[in-house]
């Protein structure tokens, strides 16, 4: 079963990024011959207007094939792909990346709608000798306010006590029946951040419960959530990039691959829909942020080359862009091969694969 959505989910994306690229260019006039999702022998497939739809044997990947895209494939037509403005051609393809990033949003704003699970204010835990349980604070007391501003969520909890500028906080906790006020005092302390890097943070020395409830929005309100959502992931993933290419952090424990997704898969499938829902968004959106980076055979290649096109007033020599194009492929190609095996050893499955064969030859 896990498998299944993880395939569902790797199509979706494809399938959404290709549609982009179809849908525009076919709005500029542009002769789409075929929209191949999958690759390998054809399972099944027709004929529509000009255009034949495929379903592969092999679900990773896909693509969409224009009419007179490089100077082999051209036939003469005002349909071809070449035929047409620097700019149309760079419309096409942006939109691929574009659509992914659209979709990744609107994955974000139907999880703000339908709602998710969201650790309420409730004390799970305390850690000895820090100021909340010096102040007296509890397992199991709530927190319903805390520096004058209202809280009902962990998060909400968490951002006031890490940005504060005070050294003592007052605070209000539910117990039983009873609201209690209190002043704890701020802690400073020396903590690792998702990157492994040193920060330091305003604790008071509390843990989160169990305590979930349901967090849900109005369409308005979840399409701001889902909106800001979406750019606070961009920076991070843009950050991410730029830490990796100055060593900040560790390229190989940063990055993953088919291997490592169907791990993700596995386990968000166990929580719910959301959580599900909320990894096709990242997916989408990360998949988007890849295919735009300016290097060849990617998306982001292509529109350089176009860029450079624009600025000569020229296209560069064929032989050229080729020689670049195929350099490309075979890092991304190493990449890939190298993604993969780093999953494998990262996830533990080399072990399973050499016991399989093991098993098998006996």
């Amino acid at each position: 079963m896990s498998f299944l959505i993880f395939l569902v989910i790797l199509s979706v994306m494809i399938l959404v990024h290709e549609a982009g690229h179809f849908i525009v260019a076919r709005r500029q006039g542009m002769k789409v011959e075929k929209f191949s999702l999958g690759f390998g022998k054809k399972i099944f497939s027709f004929k529509r207007n000009d255009t034949e739809y495929s379903l592969g044997l092999v679900p990773f990947g896909g693509y969409v094939k224009i009419a007179g895209f490089s100077d082999t494939e051209k036939t003469g037509s005002k349909e071809d792909f070449l035929a047409h403005s620097v700019g149309s051609r760079a419309k096409v393809i942006f939109a691929g990346p574009f659509v992914n990033y659209i979709f990744a949003f609107l994955c974000f704003w139907v999880i703000f709608m339908i709602g998710f699970p969201r650790a309420t204010s409730k004390v799970g835990a305390l850690l000895e000798d820090f100021p909340a349980q010096k102040a007296g604070i509890e397992k199991g007391d709530k927190i319903v306010k805390i520096d004058g501003i209202d809280v009902r969520y962990w998060d909400e909890l968490q951002e006031i006590i890490y940005n504060t500028k005070k050294d003592v906080l007052p605070v209000e906790i539910e117990r039983e029946t009873d609201i209690i006020a209190l002043d704890i005092s701020v802690k400073s302390e020396e903590v690792k951040d998702i990157f492994g890097n040193s920060v330091k943070l305003n604790v008071i020395g509390i843990k989160a419960s169990d305590d979930f409830i349901i967090s849900k929005y109005n369409p308005y309100q979840a399409f701001l959530n889902g909106f800001m959502h979406l750019i606070d992931l961009t920076k991070l993933t843009y950050s991410s990039l730029w830490w990796m290419i100055t060593g900040k952090i560790s390229f190989r424990e940063s990055v993953t691959g088919p291997v490592g997704i169907y791990d993700m898969t596995r386990q968000v499938i166990q929580i719910g829909f959301t959580a599900v829902l909320n990894l096709v968004g990242v997916l989408s959106m990360s998949l988007a942020i890849f295919n735009l980076l300016p290097f060849p055979i990617l998306d982001g290649g292509h529109i350089f080359f176009l860029f450079i096109e624009k600025l000569r007033g020229k296209r560069l020599n064929q032989k050229i862009e080729e020689f670049i194009s195929n350099i490309g492929l075979s890092c991304i190609v190493a990449l890939a091969i190298y993604v993969v095996y780093n999953d494998l050893m990262r996830f533990g499955h080399i072990g399973k694969i050499l016991q399989f064969f093991k098993d098998w030859f006996k």
